[in-house]
Formats: C-alpha cells, sequence, structure tokens
C-alpha cells in the first residue's frame, strides 16, 4: 500500500487536489491492520526552499570575488575558494579543522585582536564587526587581511558569517604613504582608494583623482589643494568626523564603514581609514583620509546573511511542523496501544471497547483536519 501511495504521488483531498502523505502501516491480530496518514505537503514544500536557499547561498559564496566563511566555536564550517586562496590553502583543509582557525591563519601578534573580536560577537557585545590583521599563509609568510562579519544563531550556536579580503598591496602602499616619500603621487594615482592628505587644520595640501570623483559625486564640489574640508562636510557627520582626526593626530589609526544614499533609494558603502603623517622625527604634521569602495562586498555580505538567515526559518519551520504532527498522531497512537494491551487481558471489558473507539474518532478527526489543511494549502 505504501508502494502504491508513492506511485501516484500521495491523495486527493476532498477538492481534487492532490498532497503528499506519509502512510504507516502496524498488523493488529486476526488480520487486521491500523493505518496513520501523516499530510506532508507543507514539509515536502519546506524542504524544497531548503534546498534552494542553501544552493543560493553556496552559489553566492563560490562565484565571490572575495573570501566567505563562516564560524562556528573558533571552526570554520565554511570557507569558499577565494578565502581558501588567499592563506594558500585548499577550501577542505580549513573546513572542520580540529584546530582553530585563529592559530591556523591569524599571525601570533594579532590572535588577542581576532579572539576579542569573536567572542564580543558571540555573547551579543556587538552585532557586526569590521578590522584589519596579520595573517599567516600556509608556508608561514605573513599577509594582511580585513575581516568583515556580522553575528548570527543556526541551531542554537552562536556563528559568525562575513567576508575577508587580502589588502597586502593597499599595505604596503599605505606603510610608503606614511613616509610622505617622493613617489607619493604616484603611488596615488595608481589605485582604486581614494586619498586626501591633510594638515593638522584640516587644510587639503595632496588629493589623488578617486578623492576628486568622490567629493564631487558626493558633496557636490571640485576638490582643490587648500580646501577647507570641514566646510563642505555633511553636517551630521561633522561630530564623528572631528572626534576621530582628534584620535589620529595623537597617533592613533581608525576606520571605520559609512554609507551614503543614492537619489534611486540605494547606498553606497566605503571603507573609511585614517592615519597620522610624520617626518623624519616621527612627529605628526598631517593625516591620510583613505576611502574604499566597499558596496560589492556589503551586497555579497547582505544576499549571503539573506540567503542563510532563509536556511535557518525553513529548518525552524521544518523542525515545528515536524513536531507538531508527530504529537497530534502519536497522541491517540499511544493511547490506542495501552487500550489494546488491556483489552487483551480484559476482551470483554466494553469501557475498554468503548474508549479504543473514541480514540480511532479522535485519531480520524486528525487526519481528516491535515487533509483538510493540504487541500487549503496553495503550493
Amino acid at each position: 500500500m505504501n508502494r502504491q501511495l508513492q506511485e501516484k504521488g500521495g491523495l486527493y483531498a476532498k477538492n481534487g487536489k492532490i498532497f503528499d502523505v506519509e502512510v504507516k502501516i502496524k498488523k493488529f491480530a486476526e488480520n487486521r491492520v491500523f493505518v496513520i496518514v501523516e499530510d506532508i505537503t507543507r514539509l515536502k514544500q519546506l524542504e524544497i526552499e531548503l534546498y534552494d536557499a542553501k544552493l543560493k547561498f553556496r552559489t553566492l559564496g563560490e562565484n565571490s570575488t572575495v573570501g566567505v566563511y563562516i564560524v562556528q566555536k573558533e571552526k570554520i564550517i565554511y570557507a569558499n575558494a577565494r578565502f581558501a586562496e588567499i592563506f594558500g590553502y585548499k577550501p577542505y583543509e580549513l573546513v572542520n579543522n580540529p584546530i582553530s582557525f585563529v592559530d591556523t591563519i591569524i599571525s601570533e601578534d594579532c590572535k588577542a585582536v581576532v579572539r576579542k573580536n569573536i567572542y564580543a560577537r558571540y555573547s551579543g557585545e556587538i552585532d557586526f564587526v569590521n578590522y584589519e590583521v596579520t595573517g599567516k599563509k600556509k608556508d608561514g609568510t605573513p599577509n594582511h587581511i580585513e575581516f568583515s562579519g556580522g553575528r548570527a544563531v543556526i541551531d542554537g550556536e552562536p556563528t559568525i558569517i562575513g567576508t575577508m579580503i587580502d589588502i597586502t598591496k593597499r599595505w604596503q602602499n599605505e606603510e610608503v604613504l606614511k613616509q610622505y616619500e617622493a613617489n607619493l603621487q604616484t603611488i596615488m594615482e595608481t589605485t582604486d582608494v581614494a586619498y586626501a592628505l591633510l594638515d593638522k587644520n584640516l587644510k587639503v595640501t595632496a588629493f589623488n583623482q578617486m578623492a576628486v570623483e568622490f567629493v564631487k559625486d558626493h558633496y557636490n564640489h571640485i576638490l582643490i589643494t587648500g580646501d577647507q574640508l570641514k566646510d563642505y562636510f555633511p553636517a551630521e557627520r561633522l561630530p564623528q568626523f572631528l572626534d576621530s582626526v582628534d584620535k589620529v593626530l595623537k597617533g592613533n589609526n581608525i576606520n571605520y564603514e559609512i554609507d551614503y544614499p543614492q537619489p534611486d533609494g540605494s547606498l553606497l558603502w566605503y571603507y573609511v581609514r585614517m592615519f597620522p603623517i610624520t617626518n623624519n622625527t616621527k612627529e605628526i604634521f598631517g593625516l591620510m583620509l583613505a576611502l574604499s569602495n566597499i558596496t560589492e562586498r556589503k551586497i555579497a555580505e547582505d544576499s549571503l546573511h539573506a540567503a542563510y538567515k532563509k536556511i535557518q526559518n525553513q529548518i525552524n519551520s521544518i523542525k515545528e511542523m515536524a513536531w507538531k504532527q508527530s504529537h497530534l498522531i502519536r497522541s491517540p497512537l499511544a493511547n490506542l496501544k495501552g487500550l489494546i494491551s488491556l483489552l487483551k487481558e480484559e476482551p470483554s471489558d466494553k469501557e475498554i471497547l468503548k474508549n479504543i473507539y473514541a480514540e480511532l474518532d479522535r485519531l480520524d478527526n486528525v487526519i481528516i483536519d491535515l487533509a483538510d489543511d493540504a487541500s487549503n494549502h496553495d503550493l
């Protein structure tokens, strides 16, 4: 019977629609059988949606030009090819490795920073963080990387889903910029990062073409040497900017992400870095402002988080449905099994027989309700 139902694709509801079922058959004495029919229409649909969500997540990850990772308990449970490649590994060498990824791909002097950022998200202290550290490649050579990731909860376990890029070349260029060497202009004009050099009074002393385009696009101003940056800086963002400048002029490096709303309602995202510029005697005489367009990366991150959130929602729906259906079916079935055992001992007990019929009616009503749900469910 079970095989026949599978071949037909399910049962017919009252309105003529076919719905998927799971049939369980139990044999009783005197060649009688007890049949349990469970509606799994919604469960099947959720499984399809779950598969589609997982496929979307993996497609996004594997086609991404940035490293994509998922971490639980300092273990990488997913890494795309680009993530592994940046450190000289294959994905299978990093995924589910019993050794903490912090000890595997992070330099010794940066492990504490990475762990601090990890557990701040695990604990819920923060939801998202972006930071730069020194990594460690498979052959032992260092590289410079930028992590960006947010907090999620998967199967009750705190999880980090994020992206990572290799910034080694950019880091090397900016080390030269910090020293303000003669080839400053060459470096500034051969990069896709917007750079502007400011003195202590925030007057613009040097900049590249990317900075010109940024100021024109977002501030509607043509950047020239000698400009006072705060004169055309957005008023609502000026206090945060001035606070950051104060920290930089005291010798600190500052970085953060910022968005710029567009007329069509979309957002352009930039990663902002500010660091002090010193002379030969280590005296700070200005600061460098660098802006990298990270819109593509943010879109990828949002898509990854949305896909994984959908996966989690589908898993929760499947669990909830399985529990409800199992509970509804098993309750009268458990009672029936107990009553039948009693009936074997007292075959003439009419009260037991009456209760058995009552439980059978209850089970019948449950199955009818499940069938009605299936007929009303719009696939």
